[in-house]
């Protein structure tokens, strides 16, 4: 649950909802773990739980491996990475590689565990979430509004050439977030026709 949590913080709050009410998620500026996403905590935490909820932390990781190697290799890749990265040349930019890539692997392994109606719900949510933002960002086409500012200098958003920002804040985060909708909603019915 702390997991799914997390997932759902990265959903409803965007890269613009953040900074609109003060969190500076975009900035340059401050320490590593000012710049990450709220939602990452709980999804860490939801690592952390799972890891130490058993006897032996260590076996748990192990038998993780075992279990699911695609998903092990692929978190252990982006931490020595970041390990990499960041004994090069400190943290600066780490916080987006942390929200980005190390917690889709670490999600795959916390919610493989967990019970299969609870993975269902936040499903069927995310496809509402999606749904009601891809509705948000065809009302903003129509009425070439916005429901977040942007600073004007930003050169991805020019306003002689106006694309929707919906809740994600950037067309590309809401093309990503439509693209994988439209994969889970065809999954769901392909496994709910069998």
């Amino acid at each position: 649950m702390i997991c799914l949590f997390g997932a759902l913080l990265h959903l409803v709050l965007s890269d613009p909802l953040l900074d609109s009410i003060g969190f500076h998620y975009t900035s340059t500026e401050g320490r590593f773990y000012e710049r990450l996403h709220p939602g990452t905590f709980f999804i860490l935490l939801g690592l952390v739980a799972l890891l130490w909820g058993r006897d032996d932390p260590i076996q748990e990781i192990l038998d993780a491996c075992l279990e699911f190697p695609a998903y092990c290799f692929l978190l252990a890749l982006y931490v020595m990475l970041f390990l990499y990265i960041t004994l090069r040349s400190g943290t600066q930019g780490m916080s987006f590689l942390v929200d980005t890539h190390m917690t889709a692997p670490i999600c795959a392994i916390v919610l493989s565990h967990a019970p299969r109606a609870y993975c269902r719900a936040m499903l069927s949510l995310f496809l509402c979430l999606d749904a009601g933002n891809s509705e948000i960002g065809i009302a903003e086409s129509i009425g070439r509004f916005r429901i977040f500012t942007f600073d004007p200098t930003w050169d991805v958003l020019h306003e002689d050439l106006f694309r929707a920002s919906a809740l994600a804040g950037h067309p590309l985060n809401n093309a990503m977030l439509t693209s994988i909708a439209i994969f889970i909603a065809m999954g769901i019915r392909l496994i709910s026709i069998r």
